[in-house]
């Protein structure tokens, strides 16, 4: 039987997944996919290792998008923790990725001040904070 996350926990295990689908230039559906071909788990790999150890979701919140179980997960970790002991691009891959992620957080932090402000103030701090979002 199959756990089913809480409505609206899964939206950002979701995103990650789609962030590591795009840099990888794969589509979400191809990073889930039933497959053992390096180009797509390869990616899948990283997406776990970055949810799981880089975001701290349980191995069962990183496993959601992917249809994994928790085992799949931690052997992601282990491997990729293997590649970073001597693989130089899989560090820039992740920081790469990590980087999206954060401007993404960036992005929906500063979406969630400007929905607080009254409405009457919107257009002036709109356009003070405008100074400091780089698109």
């Amino acid at each position: 039987m199959k756990k089913r996350l809480a409505a609206g926990e899964h939206h950002e295990v979701k995103i990650i997944a789609e962030i590591v689908a795009k840099y990888f230039d794969l589509s979400l559906k191809e990073l889930t996919m039933e497959t053992r071909k390096r180009h797509i788990v390869y990616p899948r790999h990283i997406y776990h290792y970055i949810c799981h150890k880089k975001k701290g979701f349980t191995t069962y919140k990183s496993a959601f998008v992917t249809n994994k179980d928790h085992a799949t997960v931690l052997n992601s970790c282990k491997q990729v923790e293997n590649w970073l002991s001597y693989d130089k691009v899989v560090k820039k891959e992740i920081k790469d990725i990590e980087g999206i992620i954060k401007k993404g957080d960036v992005y929906f932090e500063v979406q969630k001040m400007i929905d607080e402000v009254p409405h009457g103030w919107l257009p002036r701090v709109k356009k003070e904070l405008e100074k400091y979002i780089i698109a």
